[in-house]
């Protein structure tokens, strides 16, 4: 397996439940850490992980084929460890994306594994990158979490990265999505043969989750006052996410006695707390981090809020109906919309309108029988997503694949 890194976003959490619902006796899991070091997700102890950013760059050198097609520059990049302040200009991304690549190759050679599977669309292209390189005939299934058309307007160089995605996304043995547009995004924006695309919704152990639900927490008084309506956000402090939308609709309602929880980390957190300061709510809003255990808080919250520019399969939504919370959430791109029944398991208003999220907030806050409504149908919802039929579907495509391989091998 293959992803960015361990860190506590969703597609992590996917890939950490994965393992740990495959058979050991069956399965010889070895992960890759692709881009980044960090690793939050409990795992279990068979489960070999290796960083290539960090130890396997320190075992390999470059293959003089390797050299060549990073050019001078690149290896001195390389062997300096230079780093500068600022995006790094396109030779330096160049140059490190195709040793990542390399580097990869170099472990499914080393390893001989009958498949990979790759997370996340930087992971994903260095799967399918390594495997044109190095030419070894191991079947790579790409595990997509994101509506890729749209989250590529928002990376660094989108046109280069397009272009790459379109000539390479074609020839993964499989692609996973996590909901059905994310796999019609594939096949009108990127070419991928709809024949090659499996849906597999992201799943929940729900039994695991309401255990970790019931732990206490670290102080009850974070919660807010007796009355006060208690609304959380867990996700990445990211623009995708919306929470600036969120903090503005409930800015609107200022006389109604209500607190927010944010729990995440990210790029937009000092905008956000300025914002807030700004919107004269501050002092409603609490901003926790990255939470080990966020489900303690969700557990105690009357209403989750996912304010998202765009989503493929929201995980943290799936663990809000687990949860039994009433919720609202934005109807943008991506599969929010289905896991709610277009409303009949939580109310939807339209992307970044603040108005509409406003009201919805409102409603819900002013309708405890209408909350309670929510909450009896959200667990019947849940149980549509479970961990078990997720870990199902993947072993049923990696064994596909694996056959198809060797029969193809067989051919030869």
């Amino acid at each position: 397996m293959a992803i960015d890194s361990l860190t506590g976003g969703g597609a992590e959490r996917v890939m950490a439940r994965l393992v740990h619902g495959m058979d050991p006796n069956e399965y010889d899991i070895r992960i890759a850490l692709t881009l980044g070091s960090e690793n939050v997700q409990e795992l279990p102890d068979h489960v070999v992980v290796v960083d290539l950013a960090r130890t396997v760059r320190r075992q390999y050198v470059p293959s003089m084929e390797v050299i060549a097609a990073r050019g001078a520059a690149a290896l001195a990049y390389v062997l300096t460890g230079d780093r500068t302040e600022g995006p790094p200009p396109l030779w330096r991304e160049l140059a490190d994306f195709r040793m990542s690549a390399a580097l990869l190759g170099h472990q499914v050679l080393e390893w001989q594994p009958d498949c990979v599977l790759t997370f996340l669309s930087n992971s994903n292209l260095l799967g399918l990158l390594a495997r044109a390189w190095y030419g070894f005939s191991t079947p790579v299934i790409c595990s997509d979490h994101s509506l890729l058309s749209v989250d590529l307007k928002h990376m660094r160089r989108p046109a280069l990265r397009r272009f790459l995605t379109r000539h390479h996304y074609p020839h993964a043995a499989r692609h996973i999505a996590v909901a059905d547009e994310v796999g019609l995004d594939l096949v009108e924006q990127f070419g991928v043969d709809p024949n090659l695309v499996v849906t597999i919704p992201n799943g929940v152990d729900l039994e695991r989750l309401r255990a970790l639900a019931a732990a206490p927490v670290s102080d009850e008084a974070i919660l807010g006052d007796p009355g006060e309506l208690r609304i959380v956000s867990v996700g990445r402090l990211a623009k995708v996410k919306g929470y600036d939308i969120l903090l503005q609709a409930l800015a609107l309602i200022p006389h109604a006695p209500w607190r927010l929880l944010v729990i995440g980390e990210g790029e937009e957190e000092m905008a956000l707390r300025d914002l807030a300061s700004a919107l004269g709510i501050a002092h409603r809003v609490r901003f926790m981090g990255w939470q080990p255990n966020p489900y303690a808080w969700m557990a105690r919250a009357d209403l989750f809020v996912l304010a998202s520019r765009w989503e493929a399969m929201p995980l943290v939504l799936l663990e809000a109906l687990a949860l039994e919370l009433p919720i609202v959430a934005t109807a943008c791109p991506g599969g929010a919309t289905s896991v709610l029944g277009g409303g009949a398991y939580g109310r939807l208003v339209p992307a970044e309108d603040v108005r509409a999220l406003s009201g919805a907030i409102m409603e819900l806050a002013e309708g405890e029988s209408l909350r309670e409504q929510f909450r009896v149908v959200a667990s019947r919802r849940a149980r549509d997503y479970t961990n078990a039929a997720m870990i199902a579907g993947y072993e049923s495509v990696l064994h596909r694949a694996i056959d198809e391989a060797s029969a193809q091998c067989n051919r030869r």
